[in-house]
Parts: structure tokens; sequence; C-alpha cells
């Protein structure tokens, strides 16, 4: 299980998403689109998922 959060990007903004890779980064995508005007890459996402910062 891996997980996202927009706090990872420097928001201030408590969504967080988990489950497996293609889930989470097809919601986060779709959440940072929707509420910060951000599209984020699916590569993007896939590899801050993998690393899971903190």
């Amino acid at each position: 299980m891996s997980a996202l959060n927009c706090r990872y990007y420097g928001f201030e903004c408590n969504f967080e998403v988990k489950g497996d890779i293609k889930d989470i980064v097809n919601k986060m995508r779709e959440h940072a689109f929707e509420e910060h005007k951000i599209d984020l890459s699916k590569e993007f996402l896939s590899q801050m998922s993998l690393r899971k910062i903190p």
C-alpha cells in the first residue's frame, strides 16, 4: 500500500489518499487539478509514491 498527501508538495491541505499506486495517482491528480489548479504528471506522482516522502 502506498500513500500521497498534499503536504508533501507544500500545500496546507489535509488531503491524503492510500491504496495501490494506480488508484492513488489518479485520485491525487484529480484532487491537485480541481483544488490547487496544478496538473501533476502520472510519472511524477508514481515516483513520489515509491519514495515515500515523510
